[in-house]
């Protein structure tokens, strides 16, 4: 575990810009959603068959935000969306795959408990979503690093990238227009 106070946010390269929190949620967003999506399929009113489909989903989020990351430059299909990767902090390279098993074992936790608070409705959501309020809310709480505690653990940061689908842009430019045409 490196919790590594040493950190210094000039060892990047200048070139290099750390994503702001909230992209990162959208990329998130995306990759929940996606994994979420997928994994329905199994829903019913069966608990053995909802539980499928939790690990249908723990499984399609490795898939997501390792697997596809490792083939993808450092980039989830949301990270790609938002403009976003991965890299390791101390290298500004690709994160090894053991490290990104590790950031995802927390963050696809945290997840996967959203997951099942959606399930279970009520306080249970509020008292399951709190884990990854948390794990954001140490990104938030920390200006300077940027990173969630799924990145502290392995010294990892998501940074912009031009590689990517600017989906934020593009939701800019779209609400700008309106926001014109109305009035």
């Amino acid at each position: 575990m490196s919790f590594n106070d040493s950190y210094s946010p000039q060892r990047l390269p200048p070139r290099l810009k750390k994503a702001q929190m909230w992209s990162r949620v959208g990329a998130s967003a995306i990759d929940f959603s996606l994994a979420w999506l997928l994994s329905t399929v199994a829903i019913t009113s069966d608990a053995q068959l909802q539980l499928g489909q939790w690990v249908i989903f723990a499984v399609l989020w490795g898939l997501l935000r390792v697997v596809v990351v490792m083939n993808n430059q450092g980039q989830s299909p949301g990270h790609w969306a938002m403009d976003l990767k991965v890299i390791d902090a101390r290298s500004a390279q690709l994160p090894r795959i053991e490290d990104l098993l590790k950031r995802e074992a927390i963050a696809g936790g945290c997840c996967l408990l959203l997951l099942i608070g959606f399930n279970m409705g009520g306080l249970a959501l509020l008292a399951l979503l709190a884990p990854l309020a948390v794990d954001n809310g140490i990104g938030l709480a920390d200006p300077v690093r940027l990173q969630t505690i799924h990145d502290r653990w392995v010294d990892t940061i998501v940074i912009y990238t031009t590689r990517g689908y600017s989906l934020d842009l593009k939701l800019k430019k779209v609400l700008t227009q309106a926001q014109q045409r109305v009035r």
